[in-house]
């Protein structure tokens, strides 16, 4: 908020001079800011199950981002179907019933085979 001057009738206003500071290191957008990627250490890395937890090295940084290449992910959903379809009845069932998945139990099972394959793909269950 300004201040309030009271200026008198015949009294000379002065003029008000603003001075402005002047900063020793100017910072610019050149670069992206970085966040999470600060130094050259740190690693996009395309995984195969996002649902496991990274690695724990003493070199890795705690900070890792785990993404999906395209490649990657067609190969994902490849193995997730193949690993799917060679379960029995059985494994599928208790799959989804752990995972608190079947509402119904007099679910088909190729539709629960398709539940399952999804809840992998998405990643809310780990395949290993």
């Amino acid at each position: 908020m300004d201040k309030i001057k009271i200026v008198k009738l015949d009294q000379v206003v002065e003029p008000v001079v603003a001075v402005k500071k002047v900063s020793k290191h100017v910072k610019t957008m050149k670069t992206f800011p970085r966040g999470v990627i600060k130094r050259a250490t740190a690693k996009i890395i395309a995984v195969s199950d996002p649902a496991k937890p990274p690695p724990a090295k003493k070199s890795m940084r705690r900070h890792t981002i785990r993404l999906f290449t395209p490649l990657g992910e067609k190969r994902r959903q490849k193995t997730i179907k193949h690993r799917v379809s060679k379960m029995s009845d059985k494994q599928v069932t208790s799959l989804i019933t752990k995972h608190n998945l079947l509402k119904n139990p007099t679910t088909p099972s190729r539709i629960k085979r398709e539940m399952l394959a999804g809840a992998m793909l998405a990643g809310f269950i780990s395949d290993t």
